[in-house]
């Protein structure tokens, strides 16, 4: 018998300091899967809204229908409704408009396995069916994923997509990691503290959208602010 092997919470907690991808603390069990799903989307939802428009009202996308979503768009049905997270307001659209994003609460969200390639249900098998359900809308894929009972949020992006961004405001987030030449995996807060919603919008919809998200950020507003837009 072999004594003193690491077990797998101290494989993860040494890959991700060797990576600088952060810590890897458990801080609870999940109690019902019903508690791993809607409250994390809705959790995500607050924040890629908060960083989409600098304040943290109107909440400006929420959970797709599809996916047990609370609320929908006035109008008539977009695209931008599909994956988990749809954009509820004309100031949101830009991030829904580049992005299929796909949100994931799981016990088995494990960041390791792009590291070990372990198979079955993973976060590598999951940005693969997402690649190409992102391909067929002609949108980028953008996977978050989180292992219930810890800490950090980690999101997956296309390889050629974090080159263009790095190429249009310079450098990448420190602790990124890239996985051959398909994708990078890093954690959300550091991509969202180094990529500003006008870089996105400028680099990937042109200079007139980037110039409306950039004047529209931190701007107070009524909770339907710019619907006449549509």
């Amino acid at each position: 018998m072999i004594k003193n092997r690491p077990s797998r919470i101290q494989q993860a907690r040494e890959l991700l300091r060797k990576y600088g991808l952060g810590e890897y603390t458990v801080i609870r069990r999940c109690k019902t899967p019903s508690q791993k799903g809607g409250a994390y989307e809705n959790l995500k939802c607050k924040q890629l809204s908060e960083w989409a428009i600098g304040r943290n009202k109107p909440q400006v996308y929420c959970r797709t229908s599809g996916s047990g979503g609370r609320a929908t768009r006035m109008g008539d049905t977009r695209s931008t409704e599909a994956g988990d997270v749809m954009s509820n307001s004309p100031l949101g659209d830009f991030l829904t408009t580049i992005f299929l994003i796909e949100l994931k609460d799981r016990v088995d969200a494990d960041v390791l396995d792009f590291l070990t390639g372990c198979k079955g249900e993973t976060p590598a098998s999951w940005w693969d069916k997402l690649t190409v359900q992102a391909r067929e809308a002609g949108r980028e894929p953008l996977l978050i994923f989180h292992k219930h009972g810890t800490r950090s949020d980690f999101v997956v992006v296309n390889y050629t997509f974090m080159t263009q961004i790095e190429n249009h405001v310079g450098g990448y987030p420190h602790g990124t990691l890239e996985v051959g030449d398909l994708c990078m995996v890093l954690r959300l807060d550091q991509l969202l503290a180094w990529l500003k919603p006008w870089d996105l919008a400028f680099c990937f919809l042109g200079d007139e959208t980037g110039r409306n998200v950039e004047n529209n950020y931190g701007k107070k507003g009524e909770r339907n602010e710019g619907r006449a837009k549509t």
